[in-house]
Formats: C-alpha cells, sequence, structure tokens
C-alpha cells in the first residue's frame, strides 16, 4: 500500500467512526432511557452494554451519556467535554456551554 493510500483509508476509518459515534449515541440513549435493554431481557443497562460485541461496556456507556449531553446543550462536542460536562446538573452543564470559549477553559 502506498502513502497516498494509507492516507486515504486513514481518512476513511476516522470519518466512519465520528459518524458511528453521532449515529450509535442517541439510539443507545434511547434504549437506556425507555428501557429496551428490559425489553430484549438484560437484568441491567450495564449488563445490557456487556452484552454488545465489538466495544467495551465503558465505551457505550460513555456513547449513551454523550449523548444525553449533546441534547442537553444543543450542541455536537468532542467526547472528552461531554465526558466533563456530564459530571454536572443539567442546567450547569447548559450555563457553561453557552458561555464565551475563553471562559469555559478555565471551569472544565
Amino acid at each position: 500500500m502506498t502513502k497516498r493510500e494509507a492516507q486515504e483509508k486513514e481518512r476513511q476509518i476516522i470519518d466512519l467512526t465520528r459518524r458511528y459515534m453521532s449515529d450509535a449515541g442517541p439510539i443507545l440513549l434511547e434504549m437506556r432511557e425507555r428501557e429496551g435493554w428490559r425489553a430484549l431481557g438484560h437484568k441491567s443497562w450495564t449488563d445490557y452494554c456487556k452484552h454488545l460485541q465489538g466495544r467495551s461496556e465503558v465505551h457505550v456507556m460513555r456513547l449513551a451519556q454523550k449523548a444525553e449531553v449533546e441534547r442537553n446543550v444543543e450542541a455536537r462536542l468532542p467526547m472528552r467535554h461531554a465526558l466533563k460536562l456530564a459530571q454536572l446538573p443539567s442546567a450547569e452543564a447548559q450555563r457553561i456551554w453557552r458561555r464565551p470559549a475563553s471562559r469555559n477553559l478555565t471551569v472544565l
């Protein structure tokens, strides 16, 4: 494989990963909130996350958590920002997200 081909494949991987994270999170959040895991016979949300193949249970939980924060602040966020905001009450996360970016850096 040439360097150019490898760079193109890498770009495709990055694009697919971003799309996966954007698409899977809201679906996982709905499964958690509406207890789809229970309808499938799992004992808990954690048990359901362990059941999903291809991703660790922690990653699955984080995708749902990221989607919840994004819904609350009405914006797409990088995972690390979403996980920081997830530690706060929803109203506080919204307030921090809406502040000018230069001031957010000291809070997070």
